[in-house]
């Protein structure tokens, strides 16, 4: 891949690459969007954002000693490594709107996906249930204990 030369503004689209062959106007591409946005909307609701792209996962580092923007290596995983921002981009299998397939999704360090607010409830209703289950077994075994102290005090 070549280094864009830098010059004084940002590169806009045709200096970088944006394309895969893929059309953009599918609900997919629709959805893979909002996901991106909604994710980092919803960690840092106070910022503003702005994501674009394809479905390729490509990214550039501005080397500002050479004066060009250089593509940024993919870990084991395939994921990128946004520094600023202090997360990942990569590839996961995901279920969102329709959908249940692998989506570019923005990831913590760790790679594991910013949850969307789909995710985050599902996983409050599982702890919830957790908690329940615990709960009620705990009054079943405190039931069995007075049960059985009750029998001994007769």
């Amino acid at each position: 891949m070549q280094n864009v030369a830098f010059s004084a503004v940002l590169p806009g689209q045709d200096q970088l690459p944006s394309e895969d062959g893929e059309p953009m106007e599918t609900g997919f591409h629709d959805a893979q969007d909002a996901l991106l946005k909604d994710t980092l909307l919803d960690a840092w609701p106070e910022r503003r954002w702005f994501v674009a792209g394809n479905m390729f996962v490509e990214g550039f580092a501005l080397d500002s000693s050479r004066r060009a923007y250089t593509p940024l290596a993919a870990d084991e995983r395939g994921d990128l490594l946004v520094a600023p921002l202090g997360l990942k981009l990569g590839l996961r299998r995901t279920r969102y709107r329709n959908y249940d397939q692998r989506f570019v999704r923005w990831l913590d360090l760790d790679g594991n996906p910013l949850p969307t607010a789909q995710e985050r409830t599902e996983a409050e209703r599982a702890r919830a249930d957790a908690e329940r289950a615990r709960a009620d077994a705990a009054e079943r075994r405190l039931a069995e204990l007075e049960r059985k102290l009750a029998e001994k005090e007769r």
